[in-house]
């Protein structure tokens, strides 16, 4: 999966999140319980799912700039860095 199509997801995932804030703060949800507990369920499912979108998409980035970094670095010593830090992030 490319970074845009990780972006993407990331929109969705908000957008949908912010439909559960507004199912959430329904004053009708609070005489169903089972809806409330349900919806209370599916939004905390889904924070967790975008926060480790957003985590694996940061990351991405981040190797991104290192890896262009690594590209135009011509001191041998910052090279060997750059590669090893490379190395130790999964691609």
């Amino acid at each position: 999966m490319d970074a845009e199509s990780i972006e993407q997801r990331i929109h969705e995932l908000e957008a949908k999140l912010d439909e559960f804030n507004a199912i959430l703060a329904d004053p009708s949800l609070q005489s169903d319980v089972a809806r409330a507990a349900d919806a209370g369920r599916e939004y905390r499912t889904l924070e967790k799912i975008l926060s480790a979108a957003r985590a694996y998409y940061d990351v991405g980035q981040q190797l991104g700039q290192t890896r262009d970094m690594l590209q135009g670095e011509n001191d041998h010593e910052m090279k060997a860095m750059i590669q090893e830090e490379v190395a130790s992030r999964p691609s």
